[in-house]
């Protein structure tokens, strides 16, 4: 026989952080830190001629390369790819709110 006593929500003890309200001013209404989606595509383009070249020296490294060299090309393509992941992302969600 199970007795209801409303929902009891485990909520962890939030620490306060008294942060000053800042007043409503026209500015603060628009979402931070979104882009003009022609920005993104820049950011995209960039990054993306950038992969290209790194992908192709990775593909057809200099016969006189160093482990080192192939293993930071191997790097900066997986940082290059994970930027070019969130500008996707960044650019769906602003052409996502210009749609509505």
């Amino acid at each position: 026989h199970h007795r209801k006593q409303g929902p009891t929500v485990e909520q962890p003890e939030k620490p306060r952080t008294t942060k000053p309200e800042r007043p409503r001013t026209k500015a603060a209404q628009k979402k931070p830190k979104q882009r003009a989606a022609a920005e993104i595509e820049r950011d995209i383009h960039a990054l993306e001629q950038e992969l290209a070249k790194v992908s192709d020296q990775l593909s057809n490294p200099a016969p006189d390369w160093k482990a080192e060299q192939y293993s930071e090309s191997n790097a900066r393509h997986q940082a290059i790819s994970g930027q070019l992941e969130k500008l996707y992302q960044e650019w769906e969600s602003v052409n996502a709110g210009n749609m509505g």
